[in-house]
């Protein structure tokens, strides 16, 4: 009798077992959107650390091309792979962390994807494809820390925290919100359109 009295005393209650629960619960929704906040950040980090290695790409470029940015057509993004791939082995490089099937339109696919032996390669960011800057010599620019070579794409949701991450002629990459750096946002020498800065 003694026994059984001190295993029941022992064992939860029920009220005791659903307390737990909702403690464990409560502190949970607390820190889910602390972890999904970190998550960001990381793919946030790492998609700056693509465009690092496009931004080294580019700087080959420039040595072996008199100095002269990529072009890169609007219609033809998948070129960012035979202008690069010189420079650039692994093309996971070309994909955002943060990019998601279906941001980008309808049309994002066969203006951003090569298939070569059977593989489907397709890149995450936009390279400038305005013929005011692409195709010219970096000295002929006003600012090479103004010059945008490539960014996050430039229509569909930000990817990151509101903004997108770009990449400069220089070779720094920095955050962008959407209203610093969309039409009709300037550059300090009064350029607008992040396509043109630097001029």
């Amino acid at each position: 009798m003694t026994q059984r009295l001190r295993n029941h005393e022992r064992s939860f209650t029920l009220v005791e077992l659903l307390v737990v629960v909702a403690i464990i619960m409560a502190l949970a929704a607390m820190l889910l959107p602390a972890l999904k906040t970190a998550r960001q950040k990381a793919q946030q980090t790492r998609c700056v650390s693509n465009l690092h290695q496009i931004g080294l790409a580019v700087q080959l470029y420039l040595d072996d091309h008199g100095g002269r940015l990529p072009y890169v057509p609007a219609a033809a993004q998948y070129e960012q792979f035979a202008r690069m791939e010189r420079y650039i082995s692994n093309r996971g490089f070309f994909v955002c962390p943060s990019a998601r099937p279906g941001d980008s339109g309808a049309t994002w696919e066969w203006l951003y994807c090569l298939t070569t032996n059977g593989v489907k390669y397709c890149s995450d960011y936009k390279f400038n494809d305005h013929p005011n800057i692409t195709g010219r010599p970096l000295h002929a620019l006003r600012d090479a820390n103004w010059v945008v070579t490539a960014l996050d794409l430039d229509w569909g949701p930000d990817r990151h925290f509101g903004g997108n991450n770009l990449l400069f002629a220089d070779g720094h990459v920095a955050w962008f919100a959407h209203l610093e750096y969309k039409w009709p946002a300037l550059d300090p020498y009064g350029n607008q359109g992040w396509f043109n800065w630097g001029q």
